[in-house]
């Protein structure tokens, strides 16, 4: 709901976690897992450019646990490249 009403901060937050709890009962490769990290990715990348450095290290850090560090070294600098524009 938070994301349909756009307050990305709070779905960003709420599938952040999701994922890190997905993570921990069903694993890295899970669909849900990985589909869950997405979709934090996904509100991430709607919140205004003010607050969107706010929740960076909380959605690095997921990625990092959730995904694998390959592909958090190439989220983290995709994401810092967005946040630089």
């Amino acid at each position: 709901m938070s994301y349909l009403s756009g307050d990305y901060a709070s779905a960003t937050a709420y599938w952040t976690q999701l994922a890190r709890r997905l993570h921990a009962h069903y694993g890295t490769h899970s669909p849900r897992t990985r589909h869950a990290a997405g979709n934090a990715m996904a509100a991430w990348t709607r919140i205004d450019d003010g607050d969107r450095a706010r929740h960076l290290t909380s959605v690095l850090s997921m990625l990092h646990t959730v995904v694998s560090a390959t592909q958090t070294a190439r989220a983290r600098r995709a994401l810092v490249a967005r946040l630089a524009t």
